[in-house]
């Protein structure tokens, strides 16, 4: 039902985040396959490695917390002014 809720709203932009998270995650295996355990200090060695999976990592979690805020139907907008407002006069 959250996917049907997404594309509901907004199709291109669900398309474009779940493009995005797909990429994420391929990048982060192209980085995962590209550490040298093994190297010192030339190349990429396993701590650029890891910090680079890290920032991923963060990166495809934002992209999680997008895809949600894309799948609610609230808070939406309220009018304004608000029809029942006790303070209004």
């Amino acid at each position: 039902m959250a996917m049907r809720n997404a594309l509901s709203q907004n199709k291109l932009v669900t398309f474009a985040v779940a493009l995005a998270g797909v990429w994420t995650v391929l990048t982060a295996l192209r980085v995962w396959n590209g550490i040298d355990w093994s190297a010192g200090y030339v190349g990429q060695t396993a701590t650029s490695g890891i910090v680079g999976l890290l920032v991923i990592g963060g990166l495809f979690a934002l992209m999680l917390v997008l895809y949600g805020e894309l799948e609610s139907n609230t808070p939406a907008p309220e009018t304004f002014p608000r029809r029942n407002d006790p303070l209004r006069v």
